[in-house]
């Protein structure tokens, strides 16, 4: 096999004295600059994430007609649904022709090619193509102008705070007085997030436990895409058996909230083994009872007498009397 040549050849004879000194250092110096340099291109170059985008060809169409969708820096090898949406996709779905929705699944690039018929939304343009994921994900659009169609300008939305609740959960062992039945304390763990535009200033929590309210404090707001974890020590009833569910919901004054569930299991086992310990020492009083009793009969029986030889002896003198 041929062998490659190498990047840096170095002299293949060195002469003594002064000179073959000055090459050797050459050599050296060539071959630390090469080195330096090798390491210099092979630092790595760093990319950044495409920006999810749609391109919708050609940008104007009639209703009844068709129009290509390409997709980039979308979800990768994810199924998405293709509406024409009205009101800039304002309000959702609620602005897109869903009956004429067509599905595609993007590439593991994260692209897609597509045509999508045209139609007119139910609500006014501007219009845009909107590609949904059918799982989590961002929605992207691309605009579409659709001749016929009616205009409007859509209206500017104020900023409002929109709270998610990223995970709900209860932590605290077990404690010994519970297995008496007595309350069960626990802390209600929240991890919200506000994806809205506004901050939430009073965000609002309620919960119950079964029918009866539980008294939750106040909670501090949340800035613009802040996640803030909630902790709040929350006290279950007493003499519950099997599972208790708390349920509530999070929200801000004056817009919609988001519900919760989580749940514990209560079981007071300690009643169960003290009834087991009293039905074992009523059985056995029982079984003892029962004891001393036979033995009290078999005593009785042995102190009773019987007939005597000695009477039986009186009766046969009675019998035949004995002459002297």
């Amino acid at each position: 096999m041929r062998q490659a040549a190498p990047l840096i050849r170095l002299p293949a004879r060195l002469g003594p004295g002064r000179h073959g000194r000055a090459r050797f250092g050459l050599a050296v110096a060539t071959a630390l600059l090469g080195v330096a340099l090798l390491g210099t291109v092979a630092v790595p170059v760093s990319s950044a994430a495409p920006v999810p985008q749609l391109v919708v060809s050609p940008s104007a169409a009639t209703p009844g007609g068709s129009a290509q969708v390409v997709g980039s820096g979308l979800l990768y090898s994810e199924d998405y649904q293709l509406q024409i949406c009205g009101n800039n996709f304002a309000r959702g779905s609620v602005d897109c022709a869903v009956t004429s929705a067509v599905s595609a699944e993007s590439t593991n690039q994260g692209t897609l090619t597509i045509t999508v018929p045209v139609v007119i939304p139910p609500a006014p343009c501007p219009c845009v193509v909107a590609a949904l994921p059918t799982d989590q994900g961002p929605t992207v659009t691309g605009p579409i102008n659709i001749g016929g169609a009616p205009h409007q300008a859509v209206p500017v939305q104020p900023p409002e705070p929109k709270l998610v609740i990223v995970g709900a959960s209860l932590e605290g062992n077990t404690q010994p007085k519970e297995w008496l039945g007595f309350a069960a304390s626990r802390t209600l763990v929240l991890k919200v997030k506000n994806t809205g535009s506004a901050a939430a200033l009073d965000v609002t929590l309620a919960a119950s436990i079964g029918s009866t309210p539980a008294a939750l404090p106040a909670l501090p707001g949340l800035s613009p895409g802040q996640v803030r974890t909630y902790r709040i020590a929350v006290t279950f009833p007493a003499f519950s058996v099997g599972s208790t569910e708390l349920s509530g919901h999070v929200g801000v004054a004056g817009s919609s909230t988001v519900p919760f569930h989580v749940s514990i299991s209560q079981h007071p086992w300690a009643w169960l083994i003290i009834f087991l310990v009293i039905l074992q020492l009523m059985l056995l009083a029982i079984r003892n009872l029962a004891r001393r009793r036979v033995a009290r009969n078999s005593v009785d029986s042995s102190d009773d007498p019987g007939p005597s030889s000695d009477g039986a002896a009186i009766e046969d003198t009675a019998q035949h009397p004995v002459l002297t």
